[in-house]
């Protein structure tokens, strides 16, 4: 089997920032038992960096694939244009009025989110037009991802977290593997797509999802992957 995690809201609980972020209970054991099982192979699939997310996690064995899926080790391929005019378009967003609305705009230095919090529903509207008003004249014109909760911009070319486990399980011992996809937001429904094979959980809000599968909370993901654990020889 091969499992496909993805972490904020899905193995740790939503909050007021991402620095506060903490694994939810039982997720750390069960990482560190799939990691030493043979049958099993494990990756953490986050907007985050990919270092964040091993230091936060710190498992061994576990594969850590950040910035959607499109940074797999320490050494990210980014043609210097796509580099430059995702740093265009942070600058421009931190001159418009949007950095002095109270949201969070978090700087990944080769991309940026914009978090809405709790912001009300006219006030995300105004900060994604702004945030795409930011890159429409770029060259390449970077990538716009959506979330529930927040915007993100990264580097053109770069694809989704779909194109990121097709691309996983292409990997020679992952052909016959049967995939395992838990996530919670917009940006982890093209990868229930591409896991559409398999088994695919959605953590909290089901409205419009393609997995087949849903849990209440990140509590609930824990639970559900120690149940799994069974299905392994």
């Amino acid at each position: 089997m091969a499992f496909f995690l993805d972490y904020d809201g899905t193995i740790s609980p939503r909050v007021p920032r991402p620095e506060q972020a903490e694994l939810a209970a039982g997720v750390s054991s069960s990482l560190e038992r799939l990691a030493r099982n043979t049958c099993a192979w494990t990756a953490i699939i986050s907007g985050r960096r990919r270092e964040d997310i091993a230091q936060r996690i710190h498992v061994g064995g576990v594969r850590y694939l950040g910035l959607y899926g499109w940074e797999t080790d320490d050494r990210l391929r980014i043609l210097r244009a796509a580099q430059i005019a995702v740093r265009c378009a942070y600058e421009r967003v931190m001159s418009s009025p949007l950095s002095k609305s109270g949201l969070l705009i978090e700087n990944k230095d080769v991309s940026f989110t914009a978090h809405f919090g709790d912001a009300s529903a006219a006030e995300c509207r105004r900060a994604i037009e702004i945030v795409r008003g930011a890159i429409r004249d770029l060259h390449p014109r970077p990538r716009l991802f959506r979330n529930s909760c927040s915007v993100e911009v990264l580097p053109s070319g770069w694809e989704n977290k779909g194109g990121a486990v097709r691309r996983e399980l292409r990997r020679t011992e992952l052909r016959k593997a049967l995939p395992v996809y838990f996530g919670d937001d917009l940006s982890d429904e093209p990868a229930f797509a591409a896991a559409q094979a398999g088994i695919t959980v959605r953590v909290g809000d089901t409205r419009r999802t393609l997995a087949r599968y849903w849990v209440r909370s990140p509590g609930e993901a824990a639970k559900a992957l120690k149940l799994m654990e069974v299905l392994l020889p």
